[in-house]
């Protein structure tokens, strides 16, 4: 049975506002839920406030989705007061509210951090998507170097992880350029976990993607990207420009030997860089 006196913090992306999550989450007596919203509050539905305190509720620009939201929080400092940290959307389905003793069980038993269903098999993310990392003040060791990946629709840690890590490697798309760089925070930053914490970083309540006894994770609320979500096509130019200049400075940052040509590389393309994926926005906590 799980000790209610241990301090357990719930942040919540508010985004699709599922009614029947935050329902859920409020029955929940050893947790204190927070929700970040990334919409305004005239498009947040009164109802929130009858499972979620005001001073509870924070408001704050979607400049890096999920894991921009987290990290948000994270810098308000919240989560020092607590044990544990559960991160998580607002589309989730809570099968059963034991995902709490369950995640804790294999914290305590190891665990740095723990989600839902398995993500991916695969691991050889620095050979087949290096443009992931540019972004981020982690890099990976070489291209030979492997990681495990979680999603961010759901995750637990405790707080001397957090501590350790210190961020999540956030890539801030200010511009608004692709919804899919969430998908660069949620790679650098699992590898950064696991450079930091060694090969089991990882648990997982089931080897099912999306899916375990205790959760359901939707993708966007259920719904498929829509026309009107995608970027217009300045922005995917502007994308594919990123992504192409990321990719090339991480072929010759990972490459070994010929230090004057990085060095020349981090002149010339670092800046761009560092000024396309937001470094200076809200990256440290």
């Amino acid at each position: 049975m799980l000790d209610t006196q241990r301090k357990i913090a719930i942040c919540v992306a508010g985004w699709h506002y599922n009614r029947d999550l935050y329902a859920e989450l409020h029955t929940l007596p050893q947790a204190q839920v927070f929700v970040v919203s990334h919409k305004p509050p005239r498009q947040v539905p009164s109802w929130l406030f009858d499972y979620v305190k005001r001073e509870q509720v924070f408001f704050e620009p979607n400049l890096g989705y999920d894991w921009g939201c987290y990290q948000q929080f994270l810098i308000k400092g919240i989560w020092r007061e607590f044990e544990y940290i559960f991160f998580m959307h607002d589309d989730l389905v809570i099968k059963n509210p034991g995902f709490i003793e369950r995640c804790i069980e294999l914290l305590d038993s190891g665990k740095k951090f723990v989600s839902n269903g398995q993500n991916s098999v695969k691991t050889d993310w620095p050979m087949t998507h290096c443009a992931v990392y540019a972004h981020s003040r982690w890099k990976p060791p070489s291209r030979h170097f492997r990681h495990d990946t979680m999603r961010g629709s759901f995750f637990a840690t405790a707080r001397q992880v957090l501590e350790q890590l210190d961020a999540f490697e956030v890539l801030w798309d200010w511009l608004h350029l692709n919804i899919r760089y969430g998908n660069h925070s949620l790679l650098a930053t699992c590898g950064k976990i696991q450079a930091m914490f060694g090969d089991n970083s990882f648990g997982f309540l089931s080897d099912t993607y999306l899916e375990s006894e205790y959760i359901l994770e939707m993708q966007r609320g259920g719904q498929e990207l829509h026309v009107a979500d995608r970027p217009g096509r300045a922005r995917q130019l502007s994308a594919t420009a990123y992504v192409t200049l990321a990719s090339f400075y991480m072929r010759v940052y990972l490459r070994p030997g010929m230090k004057w040509l990085r060095t020349l590389i981090s002149i010339l393309i670092g800046p761009l860089i560092y000024i396309m994926a937001g470094r200076g926005l809200r990256c440290k906590a």
